[in-house]
């Protein structure tokens, strides 16, 4: 199954996490600028745009989250923090239409974004960005002792190994493993950096790169996340 989803990076001293994640506190909103169908929920767009509504509570290692039914919204943060994530899922979408999404903070715009020029992936549905291969390896009681990570660019139909690393390791400002394990709404995860961890072509993190040991099992996602000329890409694989 695939989903996709935009996220938004905010960094306001006057908007903080406690404000988008508080029931009846900030409300927001991300229009598009035309009518967008998602497979989740239904017709988004001006008169009926992405929000925060029906507010809940997520337990997470990282950092504070929070979730909103209506439209599928996503906050990450911590509540005295202003540098914020938040998102909403665009599964169906496809493509994004082009012109201007608006967000607004109790019906004030804040911000203004052309999201359809900056998609990772094109009008036949191919990614134009680089596309990571994940391997791990686990002990006897399938405990993961190593995340093993190739990347891949589309090409002319079909997926090419990056086989020299250099000028990827040049042009990003990031490039992370993510160890991820739910349980209800409970989650506990943690982030490797893989930037300087490679051996060949192939970029790696151990056991030892993280805080706490994780099993392989129907729990378990793994997220690779990079960072290159201002927007960050990720793909997190779950079971």
């Amino acid at each position: 199954m695939e989903a996709r989803a935009w996220y938004i990076g905010i960094d306001n001293a006057e908007f903080k996490f406690s404000d988008i994640c508080t029931a009846g506190k900030t409300a927001i909103t991300l229009a598009p600028p035309a009518d967008i169908i998602t497979e989740n929920y239904g017709t988004i767009n001006a008169n009926n745009p992405f929000n925060n509504s029906g507010l809940g509570e997520i337990s997470r290692s990282l950092r504070s989250n929070c979730g909103g039914t209506d439209t599928g919204f996503y906050g990450a943060g911590s509540d005295d923090s202003s540098s914020l994530m938040i998102n909403w899922s665009i599964k169906g979408t496809d493509p994004l239409p082009e012109g201007i999404w608006a967000m607004k903070a109790d019906g004030e715009t804040i911000a203004n974004f052309e999201l359809a020029s900056s998609s990772p992936i094109d009008a036949d549905g191919n990614p134009t960005v680089f596309i990571p291969a994940v391997k791990l390896t686990t002990d006897a009681s399938d405990k993961v002792t190593k995340i093993e990570v190739k990347l891949y660019r589309y090409s002319s139909g079909q997926y090419v190994e990056l086989t020299d690393t250099t000028a990827f390791r040049q042009s990003v400002s990031g490039f992370n493993a993510e160890l991820v394990s739910r349980s209800g709404n409970s989650q506990t995860d943690e982030r490797a950096s893989i930037l300087d961890q490679v051996d060949g072509n192939v970029f790696y993190a151990q056991a030892s790169d993280f805080e706490n040991s994780y099993t392989k099992d129907d729990n378990l996602s793994v997220a690779i996340y990079y960072e290159m000329f201002g927007g960050s890409y990720r793909v997190e694989l779950r079971p």
